[in-house]
């Protein structure tokens, strides 16, 4: 869920606010000043700092409701307040200026999340409802910083209340990348990463393709092959943006572009 409606306040944030993802990163790793160090150009950074359920909007009567002359009953959902540290990392103090008044003004013209960027699992009954700047958020910017040792910026904080609906399953495996990290055998001190990719490819319906070849552009390529329930493990030649090509029967292809080194692990491909 996380990974999805971070995709959301991306596009947001880059539509509303009519910045050019060619110019501007998004993302939202935590700004260690490592991390900070190896910017190459402006990026918002949207940490999430904290889970914890809004007890004040909890409701614990169960929904009924009829189906085929039966009443079936079940849990509202709950309702989570994700609490962000927004800021922006770039050598211009003028454009952090520029750049964080932007981003502010976008997040307070949107009370709610507009339900046409959410994804079908997060368009629940209850809105997700934001809150931005405000002083009773609980968490000290200053104190954040301080942690992340690293000096502060200007920042702001920024709280989504997102419903959890306790009655949804999980009918697919969690999809995870990881990156391996190993030396040659001949002893050589020099060491290579390598990330191992996990997804699923699906059809336009969202139904699982089996038997359908996902492989790397960069040098060197690999490939793999998908199973009868669309995943794939896909070893990498770096971290860091890959392209890929997804072929499938018929000579159906399309290509597309994964960031490695965002938090969107969780990597749902889709062939048309």
């Amino acid at each position: 869920m996380l990974t999805e409606l971070h995709t959301c306040i991306q596009t947001l944030i880059y539509d509303a606010g009519r910045i050019d993802p060619s110019e501007v990163d998004i993302v939202f790793d935590v700004p260690t000043r490592e991390w900070i160090e190896k910017l190459v150009r402006p990026t918002v950074a949207v940490y999430l700092l904290e889970l914890e359920e809004n007890t004040e909007l909890r409701n614990t009567q169960y929904q009924t409701t009829r189906v085929n002359g039966r009443a079936e009953f079940r849990q509202p959902p709950r309702r989570i307040d994700l609490r962000y540290m927004v800021t922006v990392l770039t050598s211009n103090p003028d454009d952090a200026f520029r750049l964080v008044w932007r981003v502010l003004g976008v997040m307070m013209r949107t009370p709610e999340l507009p339900i046409e960027l959410l994804p079908e699992d997060l368009k629940l009954e209850a809105p997700i409802v934001a809150h931005v700047a405000q002083p009773e958020g609980g968490v000290k910017l200053l104190d954040v910083w301080s942690a992340l040792g690293t000096e502060p910026r200007p920042s702001f904080g920024y709280t989504l209340t997102a419903p959890v609906d306790l009655g949804i399953g999980f009918d697919a495996p969690l999809v995870l990348s990881r990156t391996l990290k190993y030396r040659p055998l001949d002893g050589s001190t020099s060491d290579e990463r390598r990330t191992l990719v996990r997804g699923i490819v699906r059809d336009p319906t969202g139904a699982p393709l089996e038997k359908v070849i996902v492989s790397t552009l960069d040098e060197p390529t690999s490939a793999a092959e998908t199973d009868a329930e669309g995943s794939f493990t896909l070893r990498t030649p770096h971290a860091g943006k890959i392209a890929i090509r997804v072929t499938g029967d018929g000579g159906r292809t399309t290509t597309a572009q994964l960031d490695l080194d965002s938090q969107s692990v969780c990597f749902d491909l889709v062939l048309e």
